[in-house]
This record gives C-alpha cells, sequence and structure tokens, in this order.
C-alpha cells in the first residue's frame, strides 16, 4: 500500500512536469535582512531593568528555545568556555547541545550567580519546575 501512494505522488510530478506548470527554485544566498539594520526585539530587550529577564530573553531570541526550557534551564547546562548550552529534556525526548552567540555570552556572563536555575524566579512557588512537583 506506501509503494502504491508514493507511486501516485511521484506520478503528480511527472504530471505537473509534462504540463510545465512547475518552476525550478533558484538557489539564493541572499541574506533576508541587513544584519546592520538595528532590531526593534532587540532595543525592547536591552532597555528591560532586570538583568535576568534580559538575559532570559535574549537566551530565547538567540537560541530560539522555548518558553518551558528558558526558566527550566540550569547552570550545569551551560557551557560558557565552549560557548555551549546542552538541552536534556526537549519536546522530542532528546537531548542536543547548542552554540550560543557572543552576546548571549556577555549577558549571561553578567549573572551574578553560578549555581541551580540560570534564571531564578523572584519567588520559589513561580518558578516552574516548583509549580509543577507542587511546591
Amino acid at each position: 500500500m506506501a509503494f502504491r501512494r508514493a507511486a501516485i505522488v511521484r506520478r503528480c510530478f511527472d504530471a505537473s512536469a509534462d504540463l510545465k506548470v512547475t518552476q525550478k527554485h533558484k538557489a539564493s544566498s541572499a541574506v533576508l535582512f541587513d544584519p546592520k539594520d538595528k532590531w526593534p526585539a532587540l532595543d525592547l530587550i536591552m532597555d528591560t531593568r532586570s538583568l535576568i529577564t534580559r538575559s532570559a530573553w535574549l537566551t530565547m531570541l538567540f537560541t530560539g528555545f522555548r518558553s518551558i526550557n528558558v526558566p527550566t534551564l540550569t547552570w550545569e547546562q551551560v557551557d560558557l568556555k565552549k560557548k555551549t548550552i546542552t538541552l536534556s529534556e526537549m519536546k522530542n525526548g532528546l537531548s542536543r547541545t547548542f552554540p550560543i552567540a557572543d552576546v548571549l555570552i556577555e549577558a549571561l556572563t553578567l549573572l551574578p550567580h553560578r549555581e541551580g536555575y540560570v534564571f531564578p524566579a523572584e519567588s520559589v512557588d513561580f518558578h516552574p519546575e516548583v509549580s509543577r512537583a507542587g511546591g
């Protein structure tokens, strides 16, 4: 059955080629934005008073991490010397190590602590891990 479906899909491309409906996409190495331009989001983040909040937003912006991964990030997962962050429990259940940008290294270096959570909450009850565990 799977082979039959695959054959049907392949024929769709053959039919579109016969009808000259398809277009070949040219490979483009064009940058979609000018790196010299200011990023409005970055300006807003840099205007944030709280060093911890600013660093958390920079982490999301420069890594693409989901919002649940940032507040649960611990210093054991961060390697400032190797410039990496390792997420051990991603959504798909796999572990992965991500390179991090120099701007993020600078922000993380300014944080006043190096143990426990990278971005500790104002109160213990607010932190996602504690909330899930029932306080």
